[in-house]
């Protein structure tokens, strides 16, 4: 070979072996920073890795370490030999305490829904039985109603069972809830017959409530509004909202009924009106009128005027009383206007309270009773205000306050004479007929006497 080829061979071969070593020590620097780039960034994931076994979400945890485990194995590469065991092994020690916790929870989870799953069997055999124990009347189904969906909302309630279990538990508690309403739904269809009969009965207990309230003689029906009241309650249910709405129409007819009772309307009839208008007439004629001042012509009149007022007609129930009363009191106001002395006042008073007991022989019992009655409330607010008199001083007598007190205990022992007053009169009186019953028997007797004497 020519010496120049043979040089220009040469050189070219040295120019390739150097570039050969400078390739591969380049090469080895490279591959240096590569370990050391992974190893830096392996540590990172193994931190994060061991930081995860505290975290509570255990399922969030496991997904997060696959993450990590999939950067492990495909995003990074080898590290320097001498690390790899050592990373390897804490990496898969902070993988394996993670793992250990998801299968622990996975356990729990399994042991959980095996429980929902009783739970679930015991409430659909409770719901079975609702649907075989037939209730027989309203009031039981809405009970039976209740507990159906308070079983209902708890069986949904309760948390995941076994998938396998899953789709035969929802088809057995949709088919139990269906069959639990067929029930229900033939009960209150087979009831609406019973229904309209127990509307219709209400119905007719409102009209005869109506028809007593707008009779003449509704006064004398108390007993019977009473037994209607009753019979409402013995009729059998009626839909809540319908039984309300006819419940009020019956309540307000009643309420009427006995505050009409209790206040003394009666429902007069034409004749009773033309009657009940001449006694009010009569009445006002009375007060309107005057009256002799001397004892015997007063006395005339006043037995006049009796014997007129009980010619009229009876009205019958609580107004005849009323307008006696009335009458009564006119004619003891207008007596009482006269300017008669206390003797004179008190001997006419007492004839006419003779023409008042023949016609109410209860009616002196009475007056006295309340009389009496009037005296014990006087003695008793008199004792209360003498007691408060006592806590004034000597020196508040100018005291306004003491003033009134004292004007107070004067009123009320004026008002405490005139009712003892009245007590004595009406006492006496008492006395005065008793002494004429008396005398009225006493001529039977002799008479009796005479007989036996003479036998």
């Amino acid at each position: 070979m020519p010496r120049a080829q043979s040089t220009n061979l040469w050189e070219t071969y040295k120019h390739h072996v150097e570039r050969f070593y400078d390739f591969l020590h380049l090469n080895r620097e490279l591959r240096d920073l590569d370990f050391k780039h992974n190893y830096e960034e392996k540590l990172k994931i193994i931190e994060k890795a061991e930081a995860l076994i505290e975290e509570t979400d255990i399922i969030k945890a496991s997904r997060d370490l696959n993450t990590l485990h999939q950067l492990w194995k495909n995003d990074l590469g080898p590290v320097a030999k001498e690390h790899r065991e050592e990373l390897w092994k804490r990496f898969q020690t902070a993988s394996k305490t993670i793992q250990k916790k998801r299968q622990d929870l996975q356990k729990e989870i399994v042991d959980t829904m095996r429980e929902n799953l009783e739970k679930k069997e015991h409430l659909l055999k409770d719901m079975i039985a609702l649907t075989q124990d037939t209730p027989q009347s309203h009031k039981t189904w809405q009970n039976a109603i209740k507990r159906f969906n308070t079983l209902r909302e708890e069986f949904k309630n309760v948390g995941y069972i076994p998938a396998k279990e899953s789709k035969a538990s929802w088809l057995q508690f949709r088919e139990i809830g269906r069959e639990f309403m067929r029930t229900k739904n033939e009960f209150y269809k087979n009831q609406k017959e019973e229904y309209n009969k127990n509307i219709e009965a209400k119905q007719a207990l409102i009209k005869q409530s109506e028809t007593l309230l707008e009779s003449d003689n509704w006064n004398q029906a108390a007993q019977q509004m009473k037994d209607l009241q009753k019979e409402w309650k013995r009729v059998g249910f009626v839909p809540r909202k319908l039984d309300n709405k006819l419940w009020k129409t019956f309540s307000d007819i009643h309420e009427v009924y006995f505050d009409r009772l209790k206040s003394g309307y009666q429902k007069l009839s034409e004749t009773q009106e033309s009657i009940n208008k001449e006694k009010q007439d009569f009445i006002e004629t009375l007060k309107a009128s005057s009256l002799p001042e001397e004892v015997d012509a007063l006395q005339e009149k006043s037995e006049a005027l009796f014997t007129e007022w009980q010619q009229f007609d009876s009205i019958g129930g609580a107004l005849d009383h009323q307008h006696t009363q009335n009458f009564i009191a006119a004619l003891n106001q207008k007596i009482k206007s006269l300017s008669l002395d206390k003797k004179d006042l008190n001997s006419v008073l007492s004839e006419l309270d003779k023409r008042l007991i023949q016609a109410d022989p209860n009616r002196l019992q009475k007056e006295m009773q309340n009389v009496k009655s009037s005296i014990n409330e006087l003695k008793s607010e008199l004792t209360q205000l003498q007691n408060n008199l006592s806590f004034f001083s000597n020196s508040s007598a100018e005291n306004p306050l003491f003033k009134n007190v004292e004007k107070q205990i004067e009123k009320s022992q004026k008002k405490l004479d005139q009712s003892q007053a009245e007590y004595i009169r009406l006492k006496q009186l008492k006395n005065e007929i008793e002494r004429q019953d008396q005398k009225e028997e006493s001529p039977e007797l002799d008479a009796d006497s005479s007989e036996e004497n003479q036998d």
